[in-house]
């Protein structure tokens, strides 16, 4: 998932922060840091949305008297969204 390669992107990140404390102590590195966090944040909330409005949908269609005309039109289940092998993938983070 695009949020699991952030997280180990940010991992990264601040692994190497470790070894440079005048990074570290930077104010634009910490917004940086606070920035990446937020956008994280923002990413595992929509998952999270987005998986929640799979399941009511998907519960809504197959509800009476909903499943008459959801048949009718065409409506089929939804996927929970699923991140690929190769969205897993930490991402590599060069600084320089």
């Amino acid at each position: 998932m695009a949020s699991d390669q952030l997280s180990g992107a940010l991992k990264s990140l601040f692994a190497l922060a470790e070894n440079y404390p005048k990074l570290k102590a930077s104010e634009n590195f910490f917004k940086l840091q606070q920035q990446l966090e937020g956008i994280e944040n923002q990413i595992a909330d929509r998952r999270e949305l987005y998986n929640d409005s799979v399941n009511i949908y998907n519960t809504k269609i197959e509800s009476i008297p909903d499943v008459v005309f959801a048949k009718l039109l065409g409506y089929t289940k939804e996927e929970y969204f699923k991140a690929t092998e190769e969205e897993k993938k930490e991402v590599e983070v060069n600084l320089q």
